[in-house]
């Protein structure tokens, strides 16, 4: 049996609540976040899993850990999941950001997968970063269950990617903070069992519109 991949984003930070660019800041989980963090860990407590793999940033690596709680498992952070870097966007409001660099914005808005940003980076340098922590994973030969706990940016373009549209495709996939995504190897091209699984947080999901994403 090939290798299973439960991918999340992390739930809610306190600049996803109030719809800041966060990018690479370091910025905790929100009030609501905390719950959904335990909502996951509690959801995958039945799970098998055999190792948790997430991004440094503390909005991620705080769910990896309630997760890791249930298995004895410590997280195994990797500098290549963590979000987009969005260079002098990080913390501005959309607001902001449509009047200080409307050009960019527009681009951003419309055609995302054409943007760099500057002293930041694009979709691309993403994908080429992250896409190969996801390959390792679900190439390995073992009948085993990984845990990767990221970003918005990085599933959004895992699931792109395994749909056959890595980059252009970013703009079409949506995901909730603590959705569970579900991939199944042995690559990553066609890999999608699921998509943004929140069954288990119940009452306590998120806005999407209210975020800076």
């Amino acid at each position: 049996m090939p290798t299973t991949v439960l991918l999340i984003r992390h739930p809610e930070s306190a600049w996803n609540r109030r719809g800041i660019y966060q990018g690479q800041q370091d910025i905790p989980l929100s009030p609501l976040g905390r719950i959904q963090a335990e909502l996951v860990a509690a959801r995958l407590s039945r799970e098998n899993v055999a190792g948790i793999v997430c991004s440094p940033l503390q909005r991620a690596h705080t769910m990896a850990k309630a997760i890791g709680r249930y298995h004895h498992l410590t997280p195994v952070p990797d500098e290549r999941l963590t979000e987009i870097s969005h260079g002098p966007w990080e913390g501005l409001s959309r607001e902001d950001c449509e009047v200080q660099f409307p050009d960019l914005f527009r681009s951003w808005t419309e055609q995302p997968h054409a943007v760099t940003f500057p002293e930041g980076e694009s979709l691309q340098h993403v994908h080429d970063r992250a896409m190969p922590v996801l390959e390792s994973l679900l190439s390995r030969p073992e009948d085993e269950t990984w845990v990767v706990a990221t970003h918005d940016t990085v599933c959004r373009l895992a699931v792109a990617a395994a749909e056959g549209r890595p980059v252009t495709g970013f703009s079409d996939v949506n995901l909730e903070n603590a959705g569970i995504t579900t991939l199944v190897g042995p690559r990553l091209r066609n890999s999608v069992r699921q998509v943004n699984d929140v069954e288990h947080l119940g009452e306590h999901r998120v806005n999407l519109g209210a975020q800076a994403l």
